[in-house]
């Protein structure tokens, strides 16, 4: 009864409450969405701001490397000409290596300073030209130093490779004007560059921040809209609370009583479960017996299949001692057979003899009577073998009957063995099945004990559970107080906001 008064309380209360909270924190969640929107875009700003000034501070660095570099090439033009001098004033030999290194500089400059980005094509077509006219100077400092030139000539040739250098001067100066001239308009788009940056970020960045104060007065206005509501609602919800507190005495009582019984109702189901427990222990002692028995069959049948094993191997043992006698009766008869062959070929030599000796006439007599017990041990030979050849056949068939016999056997004692190992596997999986039946049992037993305890604990649970309702009752008073208080609090949050 208490349940359904405080059900009814919440359905009151909570949809009103719900329903604030919903609308505030999905307020929050889109001012914190927008938030993160905000500075993500102001932090993607200064991102790229800073970006584009790296990127303008390189291109510059770019752009005045450039420009030593050409400073670099116009000194060298110099740097051929004074050893050029210094060779024709005293022939001194180290001024000829100072020329070809001079030389080596000015053509590494030059594959240099062709490839600068700023370059137009005139300014490639004059740097050429100076590479063209250095070409030229080097040739002469060529002819020079040869030694194979009167001194007048030298001289001369001196003065046209100073004229020419004078000349690749110039050209060169022409470039550095025009490179000063890209880097001062450079330097002015650069600066106008950021300056527009500059400007643009401080735009953006006031018109985030202008979004932010816009947002955070709007939240703050529904926090107040809010507060105001939920002030006059908690107003109203005291005024029912006092009056459910009146209700909820009187359901106090009544869920005391309906406690007392559901006690009674708990003794007797714990008395009950004692008694499944105690059958559950006889039940597993029983299955204990049965696994006990089970294993003492399973090691009988397993010595069983052991000697059975053994007695196979006998068998087999006799099966192949008998064979070999087959093998060595056939070996015999084959032996027999060749003897025969021997007594007829002997039978007949013997037969040529008396005939020969006969036709020896008077001669021949000796040999004949020879050549006659010859004929006679043949004759006699022959039955022998004849007589061994029937013995030797009845041992053979008596020993192919008694491999037919032995391989019966082995039959019979393989099958033998297969039945005692299924009765092995059965007695296994009946020891498997009363050890399962056996911790099932114990399980039983022991959830059946639990719950006997449990029940006892329930039982005394809801002894004291009475007692609570019964203080319960007595605190109402106390909580009505509290509701009063709580619709006093109410009413100065109201005219508080």
């Amino acid at each position: 009864m208490v349940d359904e008064i405080v059900a009814e309380k919440k359905e009151d209360v909570q949809p009103l409450a719900a329903a604030r909270t919903s609308s505030m924190q999905d307020f929050a969640n889109k001012k914190k969405s927008m938030m993160i929107l905000l500075f993500s875009i102001l932090l993607m700003l200064v991102g790229y701001t800073s970006y584009q000034s790296i990127k303008n501070v390189n291109d510059l660095a770019s752009l005045y490397g450039q420009q030593t570099k050409l400073e670099r090439f116009r000194a060298a033009l110099t740097d051929v000409i004074l050893p050029l001098n210094d060779y024709v004033i005293a022939k001194n030999d180290s001024a000829i290596r100072k020329i070809k290194q001079a030389e080596r500089e000015f053509n590494e400059l030059y594959s240099e300073v062709a490839t600068f980005s700023f370059l137009t094509e005139d300014d490639a077509k004059e740097l050429k030209s100076v590479s063209e006219l250095m070409f030229e100077v080097g040739v002469l400092a060529g002819d020079v130093t040869g030694g194979d030139l009167p001194f007048e000539q030298v001289g001369s040739l001196a003065v046209v490779a100073q004229s020419l250098v004078l000349v690749a001067q110039n050209k060169v100066n022409t470039v550095a004007v025009a490179l000063k001239s890209v880097i001062s308009q450079e330097l002015e788009s650069k600066i106008n560059q950021a300056t527009l940056m500059t400007v643009v970020s401080g735009l953006l960045t006031m018109s985030i921040l202008f979004l932010v104060y816009i947002f955070d007065k709007q939240f703050m206005r529904n926090v107040t809209i809010n507060v105001k509501s939920a002030s006059k609602n908690v107003a109203e919800s005291s005024e029912n609370i006092l009056s459910f507190v009146d209700r909820q005495a009187t359901a106090s009582v009544a869920q005391a009583n309906t406690v007392v019984g559901v006690t009674e109702e708990l003794e007797l189901m714990s008395s009950a479960s004692m008694k499944i427990a105690a059958t559950a222990n006889s039940v597993e002692r029983i299955a204990a017996a049965t696994s006990v028995a089970a294993v003492e069959g399973g090691a009988a049948v397993n010595e069983a299949i052991g000697h059975m094993s053994i007695i196979r191997e006998e068998v087999m043992v006799i099966a192949e001692k008998v064979s070999d006698a087959g093998r060595k009766a056939e070996q015999i008869l084959e032996s027999v057979d060749s003897i025969q062959e021997i007594a007829e070929e002997t039978h007949l030599l013997a037969l040529n003899a008396s005939i020969e000796s006969a036709a020896a006439g008077e001669f021949g007599k000796r040999f004949a009577v020879v050549a006659s017990e010859v004929r006679r041990l043949s004759e006699r030979a022959r039955e022998f073998t004849e007589e061994i050849q029937v013995v030797v056949n009845e041992v053979h068939e008596s020993t192919k009957e008694s491999i037919a016999v032995t391989q019966q056997g082995l039959e019979s004692v393989a099958k033998g063995v297969q039945i005692a190992q299924r009765a092995g596997d059965a007695l296994a999986k009946m020891e498997n099945m009363s050890g399962r039946t056996s911790k099932a049992v114990r399980t039983i037993a022991l959830a059946t004990q639990r719950q006997s305890d449990s029940s006892e604990d329930f039982v005394k649970t809801m002894r004291d559970i009475a007692d609570l309702i019964q203080d319960s009752a007595e605190q109402m008073k106390d909580s009505k107080a509290a509701a009063e208080q709580l619709n006093d609090v109410a009413t100065q949050l109201r005219n508080f906001v």
